[in-house]
């Protein structure tokens, strides 16, 4: 049996990597999973890309693609980040440039059993086979507890700026205080009170 970084090296050429999420707000939890992400397509020298979502809504999407684009990218300038529908119409981009292997990434929690992206990532595994690809799945590692878009939206709704600073990716990169603020205040006016 060879080990999945030799068969990564046969098949270099015909691997992308690609990471695809909400990331609305993002954290530093989500800036980690990126630099993650960026390492290993370094590493095994593949192609890679973080795909954001470009829903908006008042629940679990309140900021808007380009402005999550442009906040992630001053924590990672050179990042290879595009918005994106779904991860369904993704592979139909994604198959027709002659991938063969396409990798997701996703945090760990991602892949619990049972969990509704578990299933959610089975039918994408087989939505994928039947277009001639092998649709596989890493882990970049667990979620830290208090660090995810769900605490910062609930730090949002209750006018909690100093819970949405601390789990936010303040000072990686170019990331700064102002910058975090016009997040949660785009957040604030998206987001309906409770």
């Amino acid at each position: 049996m060879i080990s999945f970084k030799q068969y990564l090296k046969e098949a270099e050429s015909d691997t992308f990597v690609f990471a695809f999420g909400r990331y609305s707000p993002t954290t530093k939890g989500h800036i980690a999973h990126f630099q993650a992400i960026k390492a290993f397509a370094a590493k095994n020298n593949v192609p890679y890309r973080v795909y954001t979502s470009r829903t908006v809504d008042n629940k679990k999407n309140p900021v808007p693609v380009d402005a999550k684009i442009q906040y992630i990218k001053k924590a990672i300038p050179d990042l290879e980040i595009a918005p994106a529908i779904n991860m369904f119409k993704l592979l139909d981009e994604l198959i027709p440039q002659g991938f063969k292997q396409i990798i997701y990434f996703a945090g760990g929690d991602y892949f619990e059993e049972g969990s509704e992206e578990n299933k959610m990532f089975a039918r994408l595994i087989s939505y994928a086979a039947e277009k001639g690809v092998e649709l596989k799945a890493m882990s970049s590692g667990d979620r830290t507890p208090g660090i995810s878009g769900s605490d910062l939206r609930a730090a949002v709704i209750n006018g909690d700026f100093a819970t949405f600073l601390k789990a936010s990716p303040i000072g990686i990169g170019n990331v700064s205080e102002a910058d975090v603020r016009e997040i949660f205040d785009i957040c604030r006016s998206v987001l309906a009170p409770r």
